[in-house]
């Protein structure tokens, strides 16, 4: 009998051996063999992933030497740019165009601004000013891209408005679901909240921004504490949700875009990204509602006491994998990936959905063999920089992606610019 297993054994082992990677691309090399069930009571909190290598970082908008003051002009000389802190802030449109959510810590003195494909940065949007009328002289908000529509619309303020390009090239600002700066009407004490729904121009959205998406068919999903709603067609209304857990409800903190597109115009990404029990990332079917937890420790039904819940850990997505202070995850269609950060988060991680279900570094941690390089202000302003270099001493941030395969990040410790990576092996620069 023991002979036998022993075989069976060995002939698992060398399968697994020479099954071919899937959390990289075809070419690359075999995943490292799975560790053994008792080797995951001490698994490492990084693993890197076999790309890490490939991986460089390139400054792409601000300029760390520039000073604080912020002005318009080529983007990489640009000063005083403070992008948002949060991730899903930096949108980029097929064109190569990117617009970039800027704001000071706190959420004041908030700025809209567009990178063109050429390489200019100007203001498109200040903090003060109409909620509609001439976009110069409207007050900025969070950047939404409509694919069917090829067009930019705004979330924030309780509304969504739209940016209408005129025939003599200016662009107007309007309107098209909620009530601006009206939130929802407190439910009576000891009632349910029920949400405002119906015509668009008469439903009402929270004031606390949790993240706003359009999908291909132009439908809007508008993310709240207290649910997801709907806007297409003119008419906002809720889609009903089904949680697969014993926490059926969500657990958000801070101003943040935790909604993501998913595979397909039916599939999204939440984030519910804090407490014990929440602190996961769902993916959810709009045909039927269903919320599946795809990552993140559940320390009430794993028993974790807290060895790996609420670090930064990488590993199996759904026993070993968490992160400090919260988890994100947002969708990359280019590396069919889950791009894995969190508030605290000092790297950034993906999970390869056509991989082997665990998570792992790509950003902003060197391997033990790799020889520590100094990447100050002015090597951080350059083009190339490793990605395994690009290390913060506080926090890196996941801020968009972009159809050639870049990912777009923002350093807590630097609020200068923006930064976009990439792997020399799959992506455009």
């Amino acid at each position: 009998m023991k002979a036998t297993l022993g075989i069976a054994v060995t002939a698992l082992a060398v399968a697994m051996a020479l099954w071919p990677a899937s959390h990289g691309r075809a070419e690359d090399k075999p995943a490292p063999p799975v560790p053994a069930a008792a080797d995951l009571d001490n698994l490492a909190l990084v693993i890197f992933d076999d790309s890490v290598a490939d991986w460089v970082v390139d400054r792409f908008a601000g300029n760390t030497m520039a000073g604080s003051w912020f002005y318009q002009g080529p983007a990489l000389e640009v000063g005083g740019l403070h992008p948002n802190r949060a991730p899903g802030e930096c949108v980029a449109t097929p064109d190569g165009t990117v617009y970039i959510m800027c704001a000071l810590s706190g959420g004041s003195f908030a700025k809209l601004v567009e990178v063109a494909p050429d390489g200019t940065l100007r203001l498109l949007m200040g903090d003060k000013g109409l909620i509609e009328g001439p976009m110069e002289l409207c007050r900025a908000s969070h950047p939404i891209w409509n694919p069917k529509e090829k067009t930019l619309y705004l979330a924030g303020f309780n509304c969504l408005r739209r940016v209408v390009q005129r025939s003599d090239g200016s662009r107007w600002v309007e309107v098209v679901a909620g009530i601006p700066n009206k939130p929802p009407t407190p439910p009576p004490y000891g009632k349910p909240y029920v949400p405002q729904d119906g015509p668009a121009t008469e439903a009402t959205f929270q004031s606390w921004y949790r993240g706003v998406l359009c999908n291909s068919r132009g439908t809007f999903f508008w993310l709240e504490d207290r649910g997801l709603r709907r806007i297409e067609g003119g008419t906002v209304s809720s889609v009903p949700l089904k949680f697969t857990e014993r926490e059926e409800s969500f657990s958000f903190i801070m101003r943040q875009n935790l909604l993501s597109l998913g595979e397909d115009d039916d599939t999204l990404y939440i984030s519910d990204n804090y407490g014990a029990g929440h602190q996961r990332i769902l993916r959810c079917d709009l045909k039927t509602g269903q919320l599946t937890r795809v990552c993140g420790i559940n320390p009430k039904a794993d028993g974790d006491r807290y060895k790996r819940f609420g670090r930064e850990a990488d590993g199996p997505a759904l026993t070993h994998a968490s992160d400090n202070s919260g988890i994100w995850g947002h969708y990359d269609p280019f590396h069919r990936a889950i791009w894995i950060n969190g508030p605290d988060a000092s790297r950034i991680r993906w999970l390869k959905l056509d991989g082997d279900g665990w998570v792992r570094t790509v950003v902003g941690a060197r391997r033990p063999d790799t020889k520590p390089e100094r990447f100050g202000p002015r090597e951080l302003n350059g083009p190339g920089i490793p990605a395994e270099h690009f290390i913060s001493d506080r926090y890196n941030y996941f801020a968009g992606t972009d159809s050639r395969g870049g990912l777009y990040i923002i350093r807590w410790t630097d609020t200068t610019g923006v930064w976009r990576a990439y792997s020399k092996k799959e992506a455009k620069p």
